[in-house]
């Protein structure tokens, strides 16, 4: 699934040089996909969605079959594009372990590896659950967190703050119900904050 580009390496210290020869791995095709873990980034320990989109060198959606492998090649999850190029898979991400998403062009039959972000530890995943609501409808969240802790969440939409609350999390999955105003509707962007006054910061959106 790799080239292999061999480097050399030359440091010289004084009159003493010394050559080392690396390789580096090179991606090759013309596959690309783009990875959208929901919140924003991963969290181990915690069940996570991942969204991705795979397209050609010139943007154009392909529709592909995956598999989801581990550092040590083990398979994680079997993954298959929806339609345009579009799919989704949910895994557990593992401390200290990497993911690779093994995906196969439907087209030339080529298989190609993209690596996966890595993990935080200690950082709650944001589950928008349904995803579309109707107009004035309160949003239904899952927050998985692996401790409890206090954190607020926010809505906006439009540019404005159309909800906000104060959420005491419990270890495991916390539903949570936000009302929103009638008057809201349109993209809702949701952001959970931790920590108080102007030190609060965004650890999911």
């Amino acid at each position: 699934d790799f080239n292999l580009l061999q480097l050399q390496v030359t440091t010289t210290t004084g009159t003493t040089s010394e050559s080392q020869l690396i390789e580096v791995p090179v991606q090759r095709g013309d596959l690309v996909v783009h990875f959208y873990p929901e919140g924003g980034d991963l969290s181990t320990d915690l069940l996570n969605r991942v969204y991705f989109s795979a397209e050609d060198a010139k943007g154009k959606p392909v529709d592909c079959q995956a598999e989801l492998f581990d550092q040590n090649d083990r398979l994680v999850s079997a993954v298959t594009t929806m339609q345009n190029g579009l799919g989704r898979f949910d895994f557990v991400p593992a401390a200290e372990m990497r993911y690779w998403l093994k995906v196969k062009d439907s087209g030339s039959g080529e298989v190609l590896s993209f690596k996966l972000p890595g993990a935080r530890k200690g950082f709650p995943v944001l589950d928008t659950q349904r995803g579309v609501y109707q107009a004035g409808a309160s949003l239904k969240l899952m927050i998985r967190s692996v401790k409890e802790e206090q954190i607020a969440i926010q809505v906006g939409c439009r540019g404005r703050v159309v909800a906000e609350q104060l959420v005491d999390l419990m270890k495991g999955e916390n539903e949570i119900e936000i009302p929103v105003s009638k008057e809201s509707g349109g993209v809702m962007r949701v952001t959970l904050l931790q920590g108080e006054g102007s030190e609060r910061m965004p650890i999911a959106e």
